[in-house]
């Protein structure tokens, strides 16, 4: 079992009143469970459901975690899905009772071994640096409107506009439609995978050479305290959270 050096942090940011971020990070001597999930501000309660998805989800890990070394990881994926499933029509149950409209993001990553299930569905990301190259690949999509013409569409003139970045297409909460997307991966010792909102990977450059040299340097605690700092310095106008796992 890979030892895991784990961070996290989550913060409201300078001008929001509230944090609609939540964060789960549970680990024990065989698998860990990581998730992010942005309660979407557009909707009048989305603090309700990050804070919904990731309570139904610690309960989903205490109640398998002595399991997990005789199950296959596509045996995950299937636990996991049908998990999310039931989070998301509770979710729109609560809706139709209470009247009221509510959402969230979702970033998972599942780690066991030498593989990884990462799961997604909004635009929360999740990051993978790679221990063989030091170089940052986005493992997730932001399933927002402005990916979707630019994928499927090739829409390219001025109805794609810059704040169709802000829609979203896919979330946890969402009627008739759950869309979350899996995918597994294979780690080694030295990979680091990093899991944000957008309130913090708008502002903070993952990619930059300096900040890859700090994740690899520092404790994954102290990347994650150093990285939220350097954003409130500017306008950190949304909330913001930041998961890291180091694989040692």
């Amino acid at each position: 079992m890979l030892f895991l050096d784990v961070g996290y942090l989550s913060d409201k940011g300078n001008k929001r009143k509230i944090n609609q971020d939540r964060i789960l990070a549970v680990k024990n001597d065989s698998a860990g469970l990581f998730v992010v999930a942005d309660g979407m501000g557009g909707m009048e309660s989305g603090e309700y459901a990050s804070t919904f998805v990731i309570k139904k989800l610690r309960e989903w890990w205490y109640k398998n975690r002595e399991n997990f070394l005789e199950i296959e990881p596509d045996g995950v994926i299937d636990m996991l899905y049908c998990e999310i499933s039931n989070i998301n029509n509770n979710l729109v149950e609560y809706c139709k009772k209470n009247s009221a409209k509510t959402g969230t993001t979702l970033s998972l990553l599942f780690i066991h071994t030498d593989y990884a299930i990462a799961a997604y569905s909004g635009d929360t990301r999740i990051y993978h640096i790679k221990d063989n190259n030091n170089r940052v690949s986005q493992i997730s999509e932001d399933e927002t409107l402005y990916n979707y013409y630019e994928k499927y569409e090739n829409d390219t003139d001025k109805r794609n506009s810059e704040k169709n970045k802000s829609i979203l297409i896919s979330y946890i909460g969402r009627a008739n439609n759950l869309s979350v997307s899996f995918k597994k991966l294979r780690i080694l010792s030295g990979d680091i995978f990093v899991i944000c909102t957008d309130g913090f990977y708008n502002y903070f450059n993952v990619y930059g050479d300096e900040n890859i040299g700090l994740m690899i340097k520092l404790s994954a605690q102290n990347a994650c305290e150093n990285f939220i700092a350097e954003v409130k310095k500017g306008a950190a106008a949304d909330n913001l959270s930041i998961v890291v796992i180091k694989c040692i």
